[in-house]
């Protein structure tokens, strides 16, 4: 937005680091956090009236969560799809 004239300044309203593109997905703001849980809320809601696995649910939700927080992928998730070529 600072580039386009939009903002006075390059940095993030919510937690003052400079924007990026990838930042614009991973602010960690307590209101981007708020956002963020009511997204995961809301696909996991979406993902139960659709009839999706519970354990597809869990490991989608899992992932992206792991994701936001920069946690590697859990290590069962690893080894199990290195045993499934």
């Amino acid at each position: 937005m600072h580039r386009w004239g939009q903002r006075q300044t390059p940095l993030c309203p919510r937690c003052n680091s400079v924007i990026d593109s990838q930042h614009v997905w991973v602010c960690k703001s307590c209101d981007s956090r708020a956002v963020w849980e009511s997204a995961l809320a809301s696909l996991k809601s979406w993902m139960t009236r659709e009839n999706t696995d519970p354990d597809v649910q869990f490991h989608i939700l899992q992932h992206l969560q792991a994701w936001w927080d920069y946690t590697p992928e859990p290590s069962f998730i690893s080894s199990f799809f290195k045993g499934h070529h």
